[in-house]
């Protein structure tokens, strides 16, 4: 192409140096000719550059525009139309956490004030050590279909109360065709003044090819692009270390696409753009699953100070505002159990966790006879349920059916899915409580007895209520207690 405009120049200029030429004519040509050259190569050169870039595209709205390959959208918040174009080849640690670095912000709004008053919020802000306002717009020119503002901020430091004025810029807004939404474009860095040379010749060419679209309507829901969480979506209770698969449902979404997985805990309010997001996978595959160690902590979601979360799981490049959360809160606790005794059983074929001396006597296992037609579906009294005596220990044919044939009808209770009968006593002592839980369930068409027995101080040893060691062991007892034998009995398990 060069070529070309080279060979026209080389035309003009013959012509200009013929007698009936006038030297000013002939350098106006010249100059034409130079302008055409130089013009035409830069348009080349430009054209060349963004040739190659990827196009985005918003039917909902209406425009498209290109940018660098070497870009890929993040959205900031599933809740709005903010979103990024980021590098993942740069990233950033904060807080020992990998983050990518954010170059150019895009938001899309609905300004139903005068644009430049909405615009001088951009740089609102407060912080420990100094407040950022923008009073005025300084500059203001058209750029394309977008306008390119410059704004004065002032910048409170404290202690002292010291004033600083920066002009910072370039922003671009560009209005919606046909409707009050706006369009907001800056560099990420604008605000600290970071924003290189380079960069802004960048957000301008990305901002040169923006144009206006036909907007898409009457979708077809069934044809919209779509995610839906479907795990965990409400109720589960996940444990820090243990391994889980978030799962989740896409509709004409490209499984070649990447979605963003994020969090949210119970700070979370609907519509609002300010509460904590952790990110768990800024970028992944669009294939319905994703493998998730849990952490103690991702961003500033801290796992062991909160307990009710939301995933939240956000389509990437092209599809910006689909995204989803789960239906519910689910919790996730840190596992008390790290440290534990484990107690197996091999010729039973069961183990279970528990802290060391919590049991009084080690567990023991009653194995025998019982009518497991009616049991445990209904916890009978024990003479209801053993047949013949057979359920045995220590040897002793009769101890089983001797210490809890007196007992009442059971409590039935679940454990890990698995129904039991749980027959408990307690038998006090001088200074202590001696309980005993025979949690009672069928196994292998027989009746399967697993025999806990703690020991309890009598807290009337320690005074009244309103002595310290008083309160601790009413606490203890009451609280404490039970908590952990809830917690151990979540650890059992049949091996066989």
């Amino acid at each position: 192409m060069l070529s070309i405009y080279k060979t026209i120049l080389a035309i003009f200029i013959k012509i200009s140096m013929q007698k009936e030429i006038s030297t000013l004519i002939g350098t106006i040509i010249i100059l034409a000719s130079a302008l055409v050259l130089f013009g035409g190569a830069f348009g080349y050169q430009y054209y060349s550059q963004t040739a190659e870039w990827q196009t985005y595209t918003n039917e909902e709205y209406g425009f498209e525009f290109k940018y660098p390959k070497k870009y890929y959208f993040r959205t900031a918040s599933p809740a709005t139309t903010l979103f990024f174009l980021s590098d993942p080849n740069e990233k950033r640690i904060i807080n020992g956490e990998e983050y990518p670095i954010n170059y150019f912000e895009f938001n899309i709004d609905k300004v139903t004030i005068p644009i430049k008053d909405y615009i001088l919020r951009f740089c609102d802000a407060d912080g420990p050590n100094s407040s950022l306002i923008c009073d005025k717009v300084i500059k203001e020119e058209t750029f394309g279909n977008a306008s390119r503002l410059y704004l004065n901020m002032i910048t409170t430091k404290f202690p002292g109360g010291e004033k600083q004025e920066s002009t910072i810029g370039p922003i671009f807004f560009i209005k919606i065709p046909n409707s009050d939404n706006v369009l907001f474009v800056s560099s990420v860095g604008v605000h600290s003044g970071s924003l290189n040379e380079e960069k802004e010749k960048e957000l301008e060419n990305i901002i040169s090819t923006l144009k206006f679209i036909q907007k898409q309507k009457n979708i077809q829901t069934n044809d919209q692009p779509s995610i839906t969480v479907t795990s965990p979506n409400g109720g589960e209770t996940w444990k820090i270390g243990e391994i889980h698969n978030i799962t989740w449902k896409s509709n004409n979404i490209s499984q070649t696409a990447n979605v963003q997985i994020n969090i949210v805990d119970s700070r979370y309010v609907p519509g609002s753009q300010d509460y904590p997001v952790g990110a768990i996978a800024i970028t992944t595959p669009n294939v319905g699953s994703f493998s998730w160690t849990i952490p103690t902590k991702v961003g500033d979601i801290d796992f062991t100070k909160n307990s009710s979360y939301k995933i939240v799981i956000a389509a990437g490049l092209g599809y910006v505002g689909d995204s989803d959360f789960s239906d519910n809160y689910f919790t996730i606790v840190a596992d008390q159990t790290v440290g534990w005794k484990t107690y197996t059983n091999s010729e039973s074929g069961f183990e279970f966790k528990y802290p060391s001396n919590f049991f009084y006597w080690d567990p023991k296992v009653l194995i025998g006879d019982c009518d497991y037609n009616v049991f445990p579906s209904q916890c009978l009294n024990i003479n209801d349920i053993v047949i013949n005596q057979q359920i045995t220990e220590g040897g002793n044919p009769n101890a089983v059916k001797n210490n809890i044939s007196f007992f009442p009808k059971g409590e039935q209770t679940i454990i890990n899915n698995t129904s039991y009968c749980l027959y408990k006593t307690g038998d006090p002592a001088m200074g202590s409580i001696y309980y005993n839980y025979y949690y009672a369930t069928i196994k292998n068409q027989k009746c399967f007895v697993l025999r806990l027995v703690t020991k309890l101080t009598n807290c009337g040893v320690y005074g009244s209520s309103g002595d310290k060691a008083y309160d601790d062991c009413i606490n203890y007892n009451t609280t404490t207690y039970p908590e952990t034998l809830n917690q151990i009995l979540s650890t059992f398990k049949f091996t066989k």
